[in-house]
């Protein structure tokens, strides 16, 4: 199911995991679902989810994750893959 529109039609998956220290997501590791149109509507990118701190150990796009979290429908929970 889309994590934000409920649609039982899942086009793809993200996922955090093997975040460290300076991560709002530490030692979390999450899946998320998402449909097509939810993807492009809220133009959700994989880059996100993949990123690597910078040099000062900073990750520039969790902000955008946590505004994703926010906006999750029908209470959906974010599944935890540890």
């Amino acid at each position: 199911m889309c994590m934000l529109c409920g649609t039982e039609k899942i086009d793809e998956f993200f996922e955090i995991k093997n975040r460290g220290y300076g991560s709002i997501f530490d030692l979390e590791e999450l899946k998320f679902s998402f449909c097509k149109i939810c993807i492009a509507k809220y133009n959700i990118q994989q880059e996100w989810f993949n990123e690597v701190p910078n040099q000062n150990g900073d990750y520039k796009f969790e902000n955008y994750i946590k505004n994703i979290q926010s906006m999750l429908k029908n209470g959906n929970l974010v599944e935890s893959i540890s």
